[in-house]
């Protein structure tokens, strides 16, 4: 009768049942029949009345003088008023009430289990110090009344909080430890389950993937013997899940195929829609897209196939994501559409504003449609606002905030962030309060308010402390540091980011404390602190190489390389990047070997950041590895390296690093001009003249920047436009001489005749790589985009090396694009290459 389609069956039965237990006087079935009615009401979607029957129970035992009575009915008070998403300060005081009831009864066990209630409740209110306390109590009742189970829960708790500060040892590894000697004594398999899926996701979010997978692999040996069918299905699938984090799609199908045998023996629907999205990841990663893609839809008609019909819509919903993930927006949306459908036949407007907010408006993301990723955002905003889910409005109005921030709307991105901050106070959000409050820093300092911004910052960087949060706390020192350097307070900036260094270290968080040393860099070097900076930057990298640092190593190697190339720039004004005519002359000794030893450090950390995967330190290594390249009269190679760093910024959605990286495109343009490079006689299409390049990467720069209040950037982009806008003007005008060529002896002769056929190879393969691509119906905004596509595709996917050509030639027989290029039509559309 719980069955929604029943539920009202299920509340007369529920109360018939309370009354007869009642008056046989039987507390245990009378405790069972309160809960089976208020959850009756929850099914039946009154939760009003499901509120007011548990206090009604509450008030009945209290006049009673039954104080087990009274606790039991308090206890399901407290997990309706958390289950409404509307009363989470009541359900506080209640659970409160519950520990104050077992303390007077002098039930030790109770109050253990109370003050695990009572945990619960300040977690979700995210008062996680408090939650914190609450749980050390609950161990110390637990240990004093020897109850080992609840014990092992706290245990299992504390565990889970150590590892949500990133403390994976100490703290976190004893807990884990004596949790799982518990549960292994009273065979608890479930806990043991979860605890084990807490340290594996732990480790992978940490980096430690090797870890994780012997994590997950002492799971599936733990429960093989004594077989436990439905733990080590679960641990089945969480090693699949590293091993695809490993990038070892065959061992992660091999897993997952197990896993899905064993559900489909159990007849465990869910369990099997589990394992088939992991087989459908694991095939995608193989470059089975087909077959992955046909998986993925396996999956959503299992889901569609159970009986509860509000599991098929939450699963359905968990395809779309899976599908998501498989870089395929488009039909994402169309399963989220089916998903939708699904909830409004259940009437479940939350299930619905999940939907829009988690699904929807990823997946217009991902499309490169912004605006309507912020208007899914809104949808869901209006429907958790009618819900009245305080938590659920604050997490939504911290993604429209960002979407936006990411937007450009930089008034509505600060109404929606001071919203947020209203919602968390009025819920005591705390830790939300802290991360909105720094989101508000940030839009201030989008839109140059950096009084206001700092203040912001200063509140949440306090409210962080306060909580203890190690990782938030650092997160605002970054946002103070942006701030500080934004408005040229360069003494303040470094020690900021000493202090952030300083906490990033503490907790072993080695990319943060990267970015930390590449923000004490460029202070040091924008106060001409050259020598300072390289000494200590060649002796850290060493470090960093012995201990395997490689984030700290590549910040460093970067140093090196921005050190060099500040040197030559202001020992050699006015330089600038090839807006200024070159000499002809050859360059001088010194500035030759410090460029050089600039491109060699630029390329180390470039290696390095590609090896941890960090798209933000790559894209700045490009910058500079372009002005190094500009600086040592090699404009072509410095184009390529801006366009690289484009490509990356837009993909990631930084518009602030694309529109820098976007000058320095433009700058490379006009450095051509006038070289070897430059020689639009030999077959050069008029889309890729370096004039009209110029001048597009210059206006989109320009536009990007009107975002910022940024006056110095700003400047350097009215400089670069009105010097690209004249060069265009300029190749526009008819009758022009021919420039003169100076003499050449012999050598200089055959150096122009090789340097003219690299030209030329390079213009008939950028001819051919758009053709292919035109053929079959798809268009660059610029032609030379579809290299950069393919060259950027090959690197992000090894795999697809050599085989984009094959694939093309195959598509343009047939006029339909081949499944296998979509990873290359996503990166071309996430870096916004497209028509």
């Amino acid at each position: 009768h719980l069955a929604k389609e029943a539920s009202q069956d299920a509340i007369q039965t529920a109360q018939d049942a309370l009354a007869l237990f009642r008056e046989a006087g039987n507390d245990q079935g009378k405790d069972d029949s309160i809960g089976t009615l208020v959850y009756a009401l929850i099914a039946s979607g009154c939760m009003d009345k499901a509120v007011e029957a548990a206090k009604e129970a509450v008030a009945y035992y209290r006049n009673a003088g039954d104080g087990r009575g009274q606790a039991s009915a308090t206890r399901v008070l407290v997990a309706v008023l958390v289950d409404s998403g509307t009363a989470r300060e009541e359900a506080q005081k209640a659970a409160g009430e519950l520990v104050a009831l077992h303390r007077q009864m002098g039930d030790a066990a109770g109050q253990g289990a109370a003050m695990r209630i009572l945990a619960d409740t300040f977690s979700t209110a995210q008062d996680q110090g408090a939650a914190l306390r609450a749980l050390q109590e609950c161990l110390a009742q637990a240990e004093k009344s020897a109850d080992r189970r609840m014990e092992a829960s706290a245990l299992q708790e504390l565990a889970r909080f150590a590892l949500g500060r990133r403390e994976l040892g100490g703290e976190a590894s004893s807990y884990g430890e004596r949790a799982t000697s518990i549960f292994k004594e009273l065979n608890g398999g479930q806990a043991l389950a979860y605890l084990f899926n807490l340290f594996v996701g732990a480790h992978l979010a940490s980096g430690d993937a090797i870890e994780a997978l012997s994590k997950a692999t002492e799971a599936v040996q733990l429960f093989k013997e004594p077989l436990e069918p439905s733990c080590l299905m679960q641990a089945l699938l969480t090693k699949a899940s590293v091993h695809l984090a490993m990038k070892e799609p065959a061992r992660a199908l091999k897993s997952a195929n197990k896993a899905l045998g064993m559900a489909r023996e159990a007849h465990s629907r869910a369990a099997e829609v589990d394992a088939l999205r992991l087989i459908s990841k694991a095939h995608a990663a193989m470059d089975s897209l087909d077959l992955a893609v046909q998986v993925a839809f396996e999956a959503m008609g299992t889901s569609k196939a159970l009986a509860d019909k509000q599991a098929a819509a939450s699963l359905t919903t968990s395809l779309a994501r899976a599908v998501l993930e498989l870089g395929k927006p488009e039909q994402a949306l169309l399963i989220a559409e089916e998903a939708r459908i699904l909830y409004g036949q259940q009437r479940d407007a939350r299930g619905q504003a999940e939907l829009f907010r988690d699904v929807v408006a990823s997946a217009l993301l991902r499309s490169g449609s912004v605006a309507k990723a912020a208007a899914a955002a809104e949808a869901a905003l209006d429907l958790f606002r009618a819900l009245g889910d305080r938590s659920e409005e604050a997490s939504t109005l911290f993604v429209l905030a960002k979407l936006h921030h990411q937007n450009g709307s930089t008034e509505d991105a600060l109404q929606a962030a001071l919203d947020l901050v209203t919602v968390c106070v009025k819920s005591s959000k705390r830790s939300m309060e802290a991360e909105a409050r720094n989101l508000v820093a940030v839009v201030h300092s989008t839109s140059g308010n950096f009084s206001a911004a700092l203040a912001s910052a200063a509140s949440a960087l306090e409210e962080f402390r306060k909580l203890g949060d190690r990782p938030g706390e650092i997160t605002a020192l970054e946002t103070i540091v942006r701030v500080q350097l934004a408005s040229n307070d360069l003494d303040a900036a470094r020690k900021t980011a000493e202090e952030a260094l300083a906490a990033a270290s503490a907790v072993g968080a080695l990319a943060k404390a990267a970015q930390a040393i590449q923000t004490i860099a460029a202070v040091r070097l924008l106060g001409r602190d050259f020598k300072g900076v390289l000494k200590d930057a060649k002796l850290a990298s060493q470090d960093c190489r012995e201990r395997g640092n490689a984030h700290g190593e590549a910040q460093h190697w970067l140093a090196i390389a921005s050190a060099r190339l500040e040197q030559v720039r202001v020992a050699s004004p006015p330089m600038h990047f090839g807006l200024e005519p070159t000499t002809g002359k050859p360059q001088d000794a010194a500035v030759t070997k410090r460029l050089m030893e600039g491109l060699l450090g630029a390329k180390e950390a470039l290696h390095l950041f590609r090896r941890v995967g960090n798209a933000a330190g790559e894209a700045l290594t490009l910058q500079v590895l372009a002005k190094i390249y500009l600086l040592k009269r090699e404009p072509r190679l410095g184009l390529e390296a801006s366009k690289e760093s484009v490509m990356i910024y837009k993909a990631t959605a930084d518009t602030y690093g694309a529109a820098h990286a976007l000058l320095l495109e433009a700058t490379a343009h006009l450095a051509i001009l006038g070289t070897e490079w430059d020689d639009p006689e030999e077959g050069m299409h008029p889309q890729l003249s370096p004039e009209k390049e110029a001048l597009a990467a210059a206006q989109e720069a320009q536009g990007l920047c009107q975002q910022y209040r940024d006056q110095v950037l700003e400047a350097h982009a009215e400089k670069v436009l009105e010097a690209a806008r004249s060069c265009f003007e300029a190749s526009r005008k008819p009758g022009q001489l021919p420039k003169e060529e100076p003499a050449e002896d012999d050598e200089e002769a055959e150096e122009r005749q090789q340097l003219q056929l690299q030209q030329q190879q390079r213009l008939a393969s950028t001819r051919v790589e758009a053709s292919l691509f035109e053929d079959i119906g798809l268009r660059f905004r610029r032609r030379g985009d579809a290299g950069e596509a393919l060259r950027l595709a090959r690197r992000l996917d090894p795999r697809l090396e050599g085989l984009i050509e094959q694939r093309l030639v195959i598509s343009r027989g047939s006029g339909k694009l081949d499944p296998a290029m979509d990873r290359l039509m996503e990166v071309a559309r996430g870096a916004q290459l497209m028509r």
